[in-house]
């Protein structure tokens, strides 16, 4: 799955914004963003909600490890033991996903059973031995190509970020270490804990449903491919103050949907209707894009916003496994 499209117009390096263009980034990071999560649900069979409960234990399992003193022990240590985990009690997964307690159990059963995660007297973790299967290890490596072709691009578009001291267009995952294996894991971790922020904060929007939020997501990647064509044209509408014209939105099908997504036909046909009716999509000829509406409401224009905030944390946790490692 390729994660860029063929023919780019490319152009040289551009100057910087005065400030970090929230439409742009957010669009770029969507843009990015979406193939990975599809790759990640594959490995759950298009289980959105697998998806999420999985890497929400992961990474309450991890989020401890990626302290300044502890990453750099960690990093020396070269893994992460099993008993480094920190276990998350099942109600605190259903909490911090706003699931019942109920549903929460079923799904959890499934992830214990299917081996993506254990039980044990505190709650729940991710076995070390889940990363060994070639799914997760496929969709590791889409993850950092995906990783680094952001970095590039808002590299290329001149975008700046506060508090970042790693060059964007660098990949410091590729870089020379011991375990390179290991070195190249903490890095699929930040960028799937910024997927798993943004996950959790979009399902308000959606009335907690995964699937329309993910035929949502579907729908604004195809609508904004010529924008990854186009250097100029996506640095044009940058920002918030020069809106998109429908014309310039590609639409796409409902059979094209459920063939990206995974879905059957009659399942994405209702929940496009459903986000049509909520205003947030429209019908464009054969396809359907994007609406005005939804581009100017208040929680999307938030959502940008958040994403670009979002960003900026992720990079700064990339800066520090990129310390950690020259330390080690």
């Amino acid at each position: 799955m390729a994660v860029r499209f063929e023919g780019i117009k490319m152009s040289a390096p551009q100057q910087a914004f005065a400030s970090p263009p929230v439409r742009l980034v957010s669009r770029a990071v969507m843009h990015h963003a979406f193939p990975v999560q599809l790759a990640w649900r594959r490995v759950f069979d298009a289980h959105s909600l697998s998806l999420l409960m999985w890497l929400s234990v992961e990474l309450a399992n991890t989020d401890h490890l990626f302290g300044a003193q502890e990453l750099t022990g960690l990093v020396r240590l070269g893994r992460i033991d099993d008993e480094a985990r920190r276990p998350i009690a099942v109600r605190a997964l259903g909490a911090s996903l706003s699931l019942d307690s109920e549903t929460i159990r079923r799904w959890a059963k499934r992830l214990v059973d299917a081996g993506f995660c254990e039980r044990r007297p505190e709650g729940l973790i991710v076995p070390s031995a889940a990363y060994e299967r070639e799914a997760i290890e496929h969709a590791s490596r889409q993850t950092l190509e995906a990783l680094g072709a952001l970095l590039a691009d808002l590299n290329r578009w001149g975008v700046t970020l506060p508090q970042i001291s790693m060059p964007l267009g660098a990949r410091p995952w590729d870089a020379a270490h011991a375990n390179p294996t290991f070195a190249r894991r903490l890095f699929v971790l930040t960028f799937l804990q910024f997927i798993l922020r943004f996950g959790i904060e979009s399902q308000g929007i959606f009335e907690r449903s995964t699937m329309s939020s993910s035929v949502f997501f579907c729908v604004f990647s195809a609508n904004h491919r010529r924008f990854f064509d186009d250097d100029d044209l996506n640095r044009r509408y940058a920002t918030f103050e020069t809106p998109v014209p429908a014309e310039l939105r590609e639409p796409i099908s409902i059979r094209a949907i459920a063939k990206r997504l995974d879905y059957a036909v009659e399942t994405t046909r209702r929940h496009v209707h459903q986000l049509v009716e909520a205003n947030l999509l429209e019908r464009r000829g054969d396809g359907f894009i994007m609406s005005d509406a939804a581009l100017a409401r208040p929680e999307i224009v938030k959502s940008a916003a958040d994403i670009s905030g979002s960003l900026t944390i992720m990079l700064r946790r990339m800066d520090r496994v990129a310390a950690a490692l020259v330390a080690a």
